[in-house]
């Protein structure tokens, strides 16, 4: 996390996302820039009111090919497994966020409603973000008032979208759906449908209500720690 202190930031909290992406997925930052202008070009203000302010605000980003795996595998004479699929050094700027497990307990309803109606919204353009779980779920306070914010759409696709490939990664465990977990789900042979996101929803909030007392993690089974 960073703070810069001249220009038109100044003050501002940042964050900077690193990571490694499949090439051939379409970034979060299209689906993100595809959601924001639907938006506030909509005249369905419950799509407009879910989306505006509920996603992150991409202040940069880049990608940097030199550095693609495949790149990397072939000047070291690394052959790539069955269904290794290049990936790419993706740098993402946004504006800092907060863990939900962070908000005021009077809060909290609030801005878990707040990324469950964001997810409708997006459902509802057609985009799914199929990564439903507690560390993509967060919250930002501008003057007082709690907004929640749904995060990271890394493994977001087109909502329908029928099948994914084997290499596509199908979000995070603990919290994904009982359907995708089935071998025929964890193959991309189910759809995954707005249900699915849904029970992720649900997970998230078995955990939380499990694992936290207020700001207070209680973690105390092993299992569930892990």
């Amino acid at each position: 996390m960073h703070s810069y202190n001249c220009g038109p930031l100044a003050g501002v909290e940042l964050v900077v996302k690193v990571s490694s992406v499949q090439e051939t997925r379409t970034s979060e930052v299209t689906f993100l820039a595809q959601a924001k202008s639907i938006a506030e070009n909509s005249e369905d203000d419950e799509v407009k009111n879910a989306i505006i302010g509920h996603i992150p605000e991409v202040i940069a980003t880049c990608d940097y090919p030199l550095l693609d795996t495949k790149i990397i595998r072939d000047k070291l004479g690394i052959q790539g497994g069955p269904g290794c699929e290049n990936r790419r050094l993706r740098v993402l700027v946004s504006h800092r966020k907060f863990p939900i497990t962070a908000a005021p307990a009077d809060q909290f309803l609030s801005v878990f409603f707040d990324c469950v109606m964001c997810h409708y919204a997006f459902w509802t353009i057609g985009i799914c973000h199929r990564d439903i779980s507690v560390t993509n779920l967060m919250y930002i306070c501008i003057d007082g008032k709690y907004w929640g914010v749904l995060n990271d759409f890394d493994l977001a696709s087109d909502r329908d979208r029928k099948e994914m490939r084997k290499t596509d990664r199908m979000g995070t465990i603990p919290f994904m759906s009982m359907d995708l977990l089935q071998p025929e789900g964890l193959e991309g042979k189910i759809p995954h449908l707005y249900r699915h996101d849904l029970e992720s929803f649900f997970w998230v909030l078995m955990w939380i209500c499990s694992t936290f007392n207020g700001k207070k993690e209680i973690v105390s089974n092993p299992s569930l720690a892990k």
